[in-house]
């Protein structure tokens, strides 16, 4: 997994880099908008994952097309920042374990 912080936006890709996902720093209330190189709604057990998490929720997802999709999320507690830094150490284990194994099924048929 590649993670990178630069100018306000934070991204973690999968070893591939076939999936990205970039994360704004929360706002002064703890919303982010993130983008996703790929589409969320046929990949919902990731957002269903992501969800589960204590110290942050999905309020919705965007599908603008096959290849980008937004995420909204609100970071449940302050300090905002803390809640960043907790999705940055558990989003690439989330999205290995996710969308790899979607791959993989849908490379099956399944």
């Amino acid at each position: 997994m590649e993670n990178k912080i630069s100018k306000g936006f934070a991204s973690v890709s999968t070893p591939d880099g076939k999936y990205r996902i970039w994360m704004p720093r929360p706002t002064k209330n703890g919303h982010m908008i993130c983008s996703c190189s790929f589409a969320l709604k046929r990949r919902l057990p990731l957002v269903d994952a992501i969800d589960a998490l204590p110290y942050i929720q999905v309020d919705e997802v965007r599908e603008i097309d096959e290849d980008y999709s937004t995420m909204v999320l609100t970071c449940k507690t302050p300090p905002y920042s803390a809640c960043l830094e907790s999705l940055m150490e558990d989003l690439p284990e989330l999205m290995e374990k996710h969308l790899n194994y979607q791959e993989f099924n849908l490379s099956k048929g399944e």
